[in-house]
């Protein structure tokens, strides 16, 4: 939106003709970074977790993951850790 409003601006106030945006490849540039953005995409969901692990987390010793969780899965988890106590560092309490 921004920059259809930018380049409305540009040729209201003279900077841009109408004839040169109406040559400019405008539809082609969208094209490649459409094309671009679902290669990107395709790449992203290849690597991205398949697994979502959700701990509700207080004050419990969470030393069991090192030993549960196999070090060559983790890259394919996801782990979303909830506080359910004020005043606890979440982040710190996970070992790895």
């Amino acid at each position: 939106a921004a920059y259809a409003q930018r380049l409305q601006a540009a040729v209201t106030q003279g900077l841009l003709p109408p004839k040169d945006a109406v040559r400019w490849p405008l539809e082609l540039g969208l094209d490649r970074v459409r094309a671009i953005l679902r290669a990107k995409s395709r790449r992203v969901a290849r690597r991205s977790p398949s697994v979502t692990l959700v701990l509700s987390y207080c004050r419990e010793e969470l030393s069991w993951m090192n030993s549960t969780l196999d070090r060559r899965v983790l890259p394919r988890l996801d782990l979303a850790v909830i506080s359910k106590c004020a005043g606890v560092d979440v982040v710190a309490a996970v070992p790895f």
